[in-house]
């Protein structure tokens, strides 16, 4: 397949920080150390912090500036202000510091004045697979060779799941205890414990610690995969690849709780979200949706 100068760099970008992130697994996992100043005891390791320096090396070809999860905004001094990268060098860092090998690495492209992700690269650095995705040009996958050309040749286009949602259906969530944005709470332990019965009631719940890994692996289309919900408690990082669910068939909605109120946003606005619901198809999300909104609003 072809694909864009701009998407390749955003794909060898993706694969530096998988490189770093892969020597981190094989090896002692550095310190762990919790954020100052965000309330939310983010797990940040030197892992997150190598892949992120690797990302960003290669992201300095590109004119747009970068939003990354651990040093924030980067100035890249080309004047393009339209667009932003968003980095999540190192997404799963929790998973991560216990040895778990679910983490991933997400390098997205955000139109910040159509408030829409445009494009996104998804990587497993214990696989090497990579799943990639521009607007309206669908969404593929490889396991990196290390010649990337020949890789993108070869990429397959991935669809959704075809099946409809019933009991033996999976749904992915990130099952954060409850998050707070500065002094107002989007959701409370209780909240969340309440949702997770809801969902187990009517299918199978997996939680690898990776909000990225969970939308990839709805897009790849894999069997009885139906939906993900995500609480965007890392910031609008979580929640780029949505458009790799998008542009594989599927739905995604999203939702803003900052007023106290839950209100639908553009599915894609990730900086204006809170929570991001994907599904296989209308009628899974309609579901989820309604579940979702039932439990948030349960006093």
């Amino acid at each position: 397949m072809s694909s864009t100068k701009v998407m390749q760099t955003m794909i060898q970008a993706t694969l530096a920080g998988m490189a770093q992130v892969r020597l981190g697994q094989r090896s002692a996992v550095g310190q762990v150390v919790t954020k100052q100043g965000d309330g939310q005891n983010t797990v940040v390791t030197k892992w997150d912090k190598v892949s992120e320096a690797a990302i960003l090396a290669v992201l300095k070809q590109s004119p747009y500036d970068v939003w990354s999860e651990e040093v924030g905004f980067v100035d890249q001094g080309g004047g393009k202000q339209d667009l932003v990268f968003l980095v999540d060098p190192l997404d799963g860092s929790k998973p991560f510091a216990i040895g778990a090998p679910t983490s991933t690495v997400s390098v997205a492209l955000y139109d910040i004045k159509r408030k829409t992700v445009t494009a996104c690269v998804v990587g497993e650095p214990a696989t090497g697979k990579v799943m990639f995705a521009e607007e309206g040009s669908g969404t593929f996958a490889f396991y990196s060779s290390g010649d990337l050309e020949a890789d993108l040749h070869v990429a397959e286009e991935t669809k959704v799941w075809a099946g409809q949602f019933g009991s033996g259906s999976v749904v992915l969530v990130d099952c954060y205890h409850g998050f707070a944005l500065k002094d107002h709470p989007v959701t409370s332990p209780a909240t969340w414990g309440r949702l997770m019965v809801a969902l187990n009631d009517i299918g199978i719940t997996y939680a690898m610690g990776t909000n990225c890994g969970h939308y990839a692996l709805l897009a790849l289309g894999r069997n009885s995969v139906a939906g993900v919900i995500t609480t965007c408690r890392g910031g609008p990082h979580d929640i780029t690849p949505g458009l790799l669910v998008t542009e594989a068939g599927g739905v995604v909605q999203s939702f803003s709780n900052k007023g106290g109120t839950l209100q639908e946003v553009v599915p894609l606005s990730v900086m204006d979200a809170n929570f991001m619901i994907g599904a296989n198809n209308a009628e899974t999300a309609e579901r989820l949706v309604t579940i979702f909104k039932e439990v948030l609003m349960t006093a």
